[in-house]
């Protein structure tokens, strides 16, 4: 998954998760999104799990394929 390793380089966890929503939605996430994406991703195992559970929850969302 490219998209998750560019999120790794992108330096803290809030900026990789919006990487994440950027290359997905188009968009930065709110504020309270970015929280309880951080949370979830911080859950995991590792970054790199909680990233592409973060992508995964992104892809399946309706704005994703209303917008896509």
């Amino acid at each position: 998954m490219p998209r998750v390793d560019l999120a790794l380089k992108a330096g803290t966890p809030e900026k990789g998760i919006e990487h994440l929503y950027l290359a997905t939605l188009s968009r930065r996430p709110a504020p309270a999104e970015l929280e309880l994406m951080l949370d979830y991703a911080k859950r995991r195992p590792t970054l790199k799990e909680g990233y592409q559970g973060v992508l995964w929850i992104l892809l399946n969302s309706s704005e994703f394929q209303l917008n896509h």
